[in-house]
């Protein structure tokens, strides 16, 4: 399945894109890309969440590409340590529970949708989630 990937923020009221995240497995190990909109964003007319930069949202620091790949490269000073992940997804039967405006939901993990959202069981029915912050992951 195509896992979410997109990495948004909210603008006036509404989702944008700010960048994503591309994954690829080699030798056992996750590769991970990362693009983020720093100074401009292309112009891609009728997305569904229309791209953004960090510019554009008011950023008090948006660095220089060079910059910032010297700063990633300094952090990651040994590759060769496997680390525990800073996050995980869900599994399928899995409770979980996120914040909409008319409060907290909610449900059980179905699993993965093609699409990249996650389909979950709620009380009112199947929803298909594309963003948000999970709470009850253990």
């Amino acid at each position: 399945p195509k896992w979410p990937n997109d990495l948004v923020a909210r603008q006036e009221g509404r989702l944008v894109k700010l960048g994503g995240i591309l994954g690829e497995m080699r030798s056992g190990r996750v590769l991970l890309g990362l693009g983020v909109n720093l100074r401009s964003a292309p112009g891609i007319p009728g997305r569904a969440i229309p791209p953004a930069c960090l510019a554009e949202l008011g950023a008090a620091w948006v660095p220089e590409p060079g910059t910032l790949a010297r700063l990633v490269l300094d952090l990651w000073d040994d590759l060769s340590v496997t680390r525990p992940p800073a996050f995980r997804w869900p599994g399928e039967g899995e409770r979980i529970a996120w914040e909409e405006e008319a409060g907290s939901v909610q449900g059980r993990c179905l699993g993965w949708e093609e699409d990249g959202r996650l389909r979950v069981e709620t009380p009112q029915g199947v929803r298909r989630l594309s963003a948000g912050d999970l709470r009850g992951l253990g």
